[in-house]
């Protein structure tokens, strides 16, 4: 025993060395490896900044963080993120883990404790005297009401909203066993916010991201290589390939629909020599450009607005979305299928989402893909197409279901009271609906996009202006950037997958050299992502909508502020009951047709959740 703690009700608990060295350092086992060199992996514990770069030193090149992280050369990829009280959150490859460390974290998962394959970690500087000093406060501070067998809830710096942290300590009897931050911290003022499963499988990249000692790696500059040379991010609209850059873009007096009609008969009829298709071929598998595109676009409108806004083939060089877009759509139209295959292959397995608009953008290149994909009808590439979604480190955005008729119905506020019932409002989802987005839209959309945690804490009016202003505080233009990249938005652009999954699944288990049994557990991991990813939509709409829940069964003229956003509120619930359903007969189908019996109870137990399952909202108060 090395120091003991006496509870207020008398009950005693011993700090061990082993239980601190658990904490500071991480339990770790070797993995034997056939015909490469043996692994070490983490068996337990490991709850400071400083074990984990010890560790992530142990695999040197094979490990990068997942913002410069290449498929073709790493091996594995981490995500951090740092909380305003300085609490990271930090996630591993499945690898890393020992495989009862891995499942041990699975059942913290399933009841919305913290993150399957996440660890959490003191701030950076939390040393041995500091873990010493964090048990006796969290023990002099716990919340009693959180107690259960096994695990004492306490805090730490009570009087400092900002610094505040929550402390799980797991003791069995006497013995103290762990101690490290709960993945939930207390939302005043720190950015404490609840599990959620947009933060589980969301790998943002935004100003809390954590680098650890890979942080040098964002200074250094882009290199792009898909003309066969390699050339800075200046010289990109030089190099940006023909069918790009001449592109001729919406025009004022047009509607999307006829000009997104009107390109894909130039897709499809365009013929390119050898050079040009190879370049369009490379342009797409580029990894600087796919990874990167969002600092370099920021940067181009932040530097040289004046000649995007004056050259359009500088502009068509600076809208990389929509040329990734074309991209997939060209090799689509013009049958060039192992391309296409290992175009979506490596855009999924690299791209990683950034904050604010990029969020968006990677909504509608996946978009794209699933349209492709089922396009297509190519056994291949939906095969490929779900295993590489399974695993992609931007499936969240595919997984998001964007319903753009409430933005439709929204813009009805400006005409209240209104003495009829509008169409917008008779119809639960238009499939007609013709909607293009503009930059009230996307803040809108952004509303949602930022969590309880916002939503609870501002009303409307005051969340409209906080995220204006955090767009206008960006760098110079972005929200030009913005403007211009909605120009090609319209619904198609948030396509749903559930809309979709059931034809895609009929196609890829006719792949003749695809592996049965993978192809299940695939599915198994796209269900539950998707579900959860859905739960926790219902719960932030019905937080977003919090006002308005009296007015979700009543009916009256003339429609009022509380009626037309009740209605909405009700539409939402039900499109996100029908998505989840439409989503979950297709798993059922497939696990149907091809005797996957496990697979179908998953999707059964799933189905018996929809509109009840209630992920936590963000902690207010704590009872001492």
């Amino acid at each position: 025993m090395l120091l003991e703690f006496i509870q207020e009700d008398g009950k005693k608990l011993e700090l061990t060395e082993h239980a601190l060295e658990h904490v500071l350092k991480g339990n770790f086992v070797i993995r034997p490896m056939k015909d490469r060199e043996d692994m070490k992996v983490l068996s337990g514990g490991l709850h400071t900044c400083e074990a984990w770069i010890d560790f992530r030193n142990c695999y040197g090149n094979k490990l990068e963080h997942l913002h410069f992280y290449n498929s073709s050369q790493h091996s594995f990829w981490y995500y951090a993120r740092e909380l305003g009280n300085g609490v990271v959150t930090l996630r591993l490859p499945r690898e890393l883990f020992s495989g009862k460390a891995a499942s041990i974290t699975m059942y913290p998962d399933d009841y919305y404790k913290s993150g399957y394959l996440w660890k959490t970690l003191f701030p950076i500087g939390y040393d041995r005297e500091k873990i010493i000093q964090v048990v006796e406060e969290a023990l002099a501070n716990e919340d009693i009401t959180q107690r259960k067998k096994g695990q004492i809830v306490g805090y730490i710096n009570k009087d400092d909203p900002l610094s505040k942290m929550k402390i799980v300590i797991q003791h069995r009897g006497k013995e103290i066993k762990s101690v490290f931050p709960a993945w939930t911290q207390p939302n005043t003022g720190n950015n404490g916010k609840p599990y959620s499963h947009y933060d589980n499988i969301g790998f943002v990249i935004a100003q809390s991201t954590e680098y650890f000692n890979d942080e040098v790696k964002l200074y250094q500059p882009s290199i792009f290589n898909f003309t066969g040379d390699r050339f800075k991010v200046n010289e990109l609209p030089l190099y940006t390939p023909r069918l790009f850059r001449d592109r001729n873009n919406p025009k004022a007096e047009q509607s999307l629909s006829d000009w997104k009609k009107s390109r894909i008969i130039e897709l499809n009829r365009c013929s390119l020599d050898r050079e040009q298709n190879d370049l369009i071929y490379n342009y797409l598998n580029d990894f600087s450009l796919v990874k990167y595109y969002p600092e370099i676009i920021s940067g181009a409108y932040s530097h040289a607005w004046e000649l995007i806004a004056n050259d359009t083939s500088i502009y068509n060089s600076s809208q990389v979305v929509q040329n990734i877009v074309d991209g997939i759509n060209y090799l689509y139209f013009t049958g060039q299928s192992d391309r296409l295959v290992t175009t979506i292959e490596f855009l999924l397995a690299n791209m990683v989402t950034h904050t604010l608009f990029d969020l968006m953008s990677k909504k509608r290149i996946l978009s794209s893909m699933i349209n492709v994909v089922v396009g297509a009808k190519s056994p291949e590439l939906s095969y490929k197409f779900l295993l590489g979604l399974s695993q992609s480190p931007v499936r969240r955005e595919a997984y998001i279901e964007y319903n753009i008729d409430s933005l439709s119905k929204k813009k009805l506020s400006t005409l209240l009271p209104l003495n009829h019932f509008p169409d917008e409002l008779a119809l639960i989802k238009n499939p007609s609906l013709e909607l293009g987005v503009k930059f009230d839209d996307f803040i809108e959309i952004l509303k949602e996009a930022l969590g309880e945690t916002y939503t609870l804490n501002f009303n409307d009016d005051d969340l409209y202006a906080l995220l204006n202003s955090i767009v206008e505080n960006q760098e110079p233009n972005f929200k030009n950037l913005v403007i211009e990249s909605l120009r090609f938005f319209s619904s198609e652009d948030f396509t749903s997958l559930s809309a979709h999954i059931e034809g895609i699944l009929e196609t890829a288990e006719r792949f003749d050299y695809g592996d049965k049994e993978l192809l299940s557990t695939t599915v198994g991991l796209i269900l539950r992502d998707y579900c959860r990813i859905q739960f926790a939509h219902r719960q932030r709409i019905n937080a977003r909508y919090i006002n308005y829940h009296d007015y979700t069964g009543v009916m009256y003229l003339p429609i009022d502020s509380d009626l037309l956003f009740g209605t909405i509120l009700k539409h939402e619930r039900w499109t996100n009951s029908m998505n989840l359903e439409t989503f979950i007969d297709g798993v059922i189908g497939f696990s149907d047709r091809n005797k996957f019996k496990g697979l179908k109870n998953d999707a059964l137990n799933f189905k018996s959740k929809i509109g009840r399952e209630k992920p936590p909202l963000p902690e207010r108060e704590v009872t001492s």
